[in-house]
């Protein structure tokens, strides 16, 4: 449909629709840049607005942490559990002190020593006990640098030792030893508080590290530290009672703003306060409902338990549902930060909606997509009014430029039809008159461009056309065809002065006229080509049969003379072959002479052996008999020591018998020495005899290498035997192939001879061939097909072949004995 339309009706569609089009674009590129500035200021919002979010939730739960941390101090504070305990822990320790005075009077009066006054005062204590029987209280000493423990009613293991082990080093919160920590705080008042870390037994006969403080008084007329202790976790007890009321009426946004605290055991911790909701204080926190981080729905309270693992706090955030205004419950992101309180092993926990963002954040979007509504709106009112008074431009335009147009088509029309007297009046200055003015030169140029052809058509080729341009493609194309048709011509003409080595060339595959002539030069140098290649083989032929035949004829007579020295050296081989032969058996006697001699040395090696081991057995009997000598001569000598002693008791008299005895003594020393000494030549014996075995094994394996290499030299003498027959034999057949091919070579240089005639009959008829051919100018291409032989060379070249195939037959006869020969003479 648009290419029907006319011209004026397309400039005004084209120019209104780019207009349109521009109009378009840049809205939309000025809506898109002020939503996608919207989104960034939007999305700049929400980050401030969350950063501030996470800033008041961390300076919140540092509050509340703050609180937690001075509770614990305070409960933990020496002088707050001094003023608590120390006063029980002191009447205690002063009743043990009065045993002490009291027992110190005793041993004043004379009535008790002190060492057994000190072990009286020592039970008494130990069976001491108050806070329903878990309080107790122990005794040390005063040494240095590290004390003892005297007596300790629940460990007495410890009494009598240093308390020096590093688990001991509790005291004082600088881990200073524990005892050694008493001695110090006794050395001016002679009491003092010591407060540690020490394992209290729990339910299940766990241990669990509690705070304690212990009161300890020196008795230095004994050297005593007398002390007790008690575990200060009820004051931790009751600082956390204290801390869950302070934190859970703890509230900020308003009163909307709370915390929470949950513990850190494993596998699910437990809720340890919620202002909100009592019923989860105590509980384990493993209700699905609890599964609320990411897509793989993580229970929001473990994973708070595994950060803190690697760090002290952090932030997550979740979904969570929310009662909106309307009554429903809907879900809303919600952010939480949380931090470990380690002595507890408690989390400090709050967190808010972030719905309040969301919203302002949808109502500055709101107000930006109100602010970009009006801008189109506006725009397109613009655009309107722009348009209405642009087509009115438009219309005046399109027809200025069009009617021109129309003119120069129906004149282009004249043109197409043939009529090349159309004369254009062009009164325009601009780009259509300049296009006017080209179509009239285009008219002038077909005009004599049409008088050239019709003058070729007459044969006249002396025109020459003139290029309106470097693209005047007729022009060039008339130019091309003048010049073809004049190379034609020429060539044509060298052809009937019998020059056949012209190169002709082709416009074009279909240049029917030059592939013409092509298509015959190359004919007719083809037909003469092929006759003079085959003068010249045929004469290169004769020339190589001639030199072949007389090559074989003197190569015969060569090969005559050859062959009676090979036949004076075969008479030659034939004697040393008898020679190898007549040697073989005498070495294969020599060799059957030492093999029965190395068996008979094999017999009496074994003998030898045999005996040896005998002799060795009988050695080892001797070192047994030795061995049971010196057993003997030990027990003579026990029992001489034991008659010794007996005869000791019996006084004067037994000094006869324990004379005897000593007798008996020095001689088993000198059975027991002897019998050692008998035994070390033994055994030296045994290991000489043990090496004359091995000595004597290695030299039968020898023996019976000899009697084995002896047995494979007499099958190689058997062998060469075998072949020096064979090769004797071999030698006369050899002799016999060498008189039979003697005769065969004389024939060949005979035959060579009849062949080196018939070569120079044939090379006087290639040479009067070749002269006929010289007659025609033909070109040198060197890769023209030989074509088979005309008729007028048929006797020629079936000359050639007879006297081919007789020196062929000739050479396969010669070859043939002489491999026949050859092959004797390998065997």
């Amino acid at each position: 449909m648009f290419i029907r339309t006319k011209i004026r009706w397309k400039i005004i569609f084209s120019s209104f629709t780019i207009m349109l089009s521009c109009v378009t674009l840049i809205t939309l590129f000025v809506v898109i840049t002020m939503k996608n500035n919207a989104g960034r200021e939007l999305n700049d919002y929400r980050i401030q607005a969350k950063q501030e979010v996470r800033e008041n939730l961390k300076d919140y739960v540092d509050i509340a942490y703050e609180t937690i941390a001075s509770n614990y101090t305070a409960a933990t504070n020496k002088e707050y559990l001094t003023a608590r305990y120390g006063k029980r822990m002191k009447n205690v320790v002063s009743v043990a002190v009065s045993f002490v005075r009291d027992a110190q009077q005793r041993v004043k009066a004379g009535k008790i020593s002190t060492e057994r006054a000190k072990k009286q005062v020592a039970e008494q204590i130990r069976k001491m006990r108050y806070d329903n029987g878990s309080g107790y209280l122990w005794i040390n000493d005063i040494g240095k640098p590290l004390p003892m423990i005297i007596m300790h009613p629940i460990a007495p293991a410890l009494e009598g030792t240093l308390m020096d082990h590093p688990k001991y080093n509790v005291a004082l919160g600088t881990n200073r030893n524990l005892t050694a920590a008493f001695v110090d705080v006794t050395e001016s008042s002679e009491e003092g508080y010591v407060d540690y870390v020490w394992p209290k037994p729990g339910k299940g006969g766990t241990k669990v590290n509690q705070p304690k403080l212990s009161y300890v008084r020196r008795v230095p007329e004994w050297n005593w530290i007398i002390g007790t202790g008690i575990y200060v976790d009820d004051a931790l007890k009751d600082a956390i009672v204290k801390t869950k009321t302070d934190i859970g009426n703890m509230r900020y946004d308003q009163g909307n703003g709370f915390f929470w605290i949950n513990d850190t055991q494993s596998p699910i911790p437990s809720m340890v306060m919620h202002p909100l909701n009592k019923e989860l204080e105590g509980k384990v926190l493993d209700d699905p409902k609890f599964n609320r981080i990411g897509e793989e729905r993580f229970n929001v309270y473990l994973t708070m338990v595994d950060r803190v693992k690697t760090d002290q706090s952090g932030y997550l955030e979740y979904t969570w549902p929310k009662i909106t205004e309307n009554g429903e419950e809907r879900e809303h992101t919600k952010l939480a930060y949380f931090r470990v309180f380690e002595p507890f092993n408690w989390i400090i926990g709050t967190e808010l909606f972030l719905d309040e963002i969301e919203r302002q954040i949808s109502e500055r979007r709101a107000a930006v997509n109100s602010q970009i509504f009006g801008l189109i709106f506006r725009i397109i009112a613009i655009v309107a009014v722009i348009s209405f008074l642009a087509l009115l431009a438009l219309l005046l335009v399109a027809r200025t430029i069009s009617r021109p147009i129309e003119s120069g088509s129906e004149i282009a029309e004249q043109i197409s039809k043939g009529d090349l007297s159309v004369r254009i009046i062009n009164q325009h200055q601009d780009e259509i008159g300049k296009l006017l003015k080209a179509m009239q030169k285009m008219i002038d140029s077909l005009k004599e461009k049409a008088d050239i052809t019709a003058r070729i058509a007459e044969g006249d080729l002396s025109s020459d056309v003139v290029l309106a341009s470097e693209k005047d493609m007729l022009g060039h194309t008339l130019q091309t065809m003048i010049n073809s048709l004049k190379t034609k011509a020429f060539q044509v003409e060298e052809i009937a002065r019998g020059n056949l080595a012209l190169q002709i060339g082709t416009v074009s595959d279909r240049d029917r006229l030059g592939c013409a002539l092509v298509r015959m030069v190359e004919s007719l140098n083809e037909l003469l080509f092929d006759v003079n290649s085959a003068a010249e083989e045929l004469a290169s032929g004769s020339n190589q049969i001639s030199t072949t035949s007389q090559n074989l004829a003197v190569g015969a007579s060569q090969q005559a003379a050859s062959l009676e020295e090979i036949s004076s050296s075969m008479e030659q081989l034939k004697r040393q072959s008898d020679s190898n032969l007549n040697n073989a058996s005498s070495v294969k006697d020599v060799s059957v002479n030492s093999k029965t001699k190395a068996e008979k040395i094999k017999t009496q090696m074994a003998g030898m052996l045999s005996a040896m081991k005998d002799i060795n057995r009988t050695a080892e009997q001797i070192s047994a008999i030795v061995k049971t000598i010196d057993e003997i001569a030990f027990q003579t000598s026990v029992l001489s020591i034991n008659a010794a002693v007996e005869a000791a008791r019996a006084g004067e008299k037994g000094k006869g018998f324990a004379v005897v005895a000593e007798e008996v003594r020095s001689l088993a020393q000198r059975s027991a020495q002897a019998s050692k000494e008998t035994n070390s030549m033994v055994l030296n014996s045994i290991s000489t005899i043990e090496k004359g075995v091995s000595r004597a094994n290695e030299t039968a394996d020898s023996v019976t290498d000899i009697i084995e290499g002896s047995s494979s030299i007499n099958e190689l003498i058997e062998t060469i035997e075998v072949a020096s027959r064979e090769q004797a034999l071999g030698t006369q057949q050899i002799n016999d192939g060498l008189t039979e091919l003697n005769g065969l070579v004389q024939d060949n240089a005979a035959a060579a001879e009849e062949s080196a005639s018939s070569s120079a009959v044939l090379d006087n008829q290639a040479k009067l061939l070749k002269s006929m051919v010289a007659k025609f100018n033909l070109d040198d291409r060197s890769t023209h097909k030989i074509h088979n032989q005309t008729n007028s060379i048929d006797s020629d070249s079936r000359l050639i072949q007879s006297i081919s195939d007789s020196g062929n037959r000739l050479l396969e006869s010669s070859a043939l004995h002489t491999d026949q020969g050859i092959d004797k003479i390998n065997l």
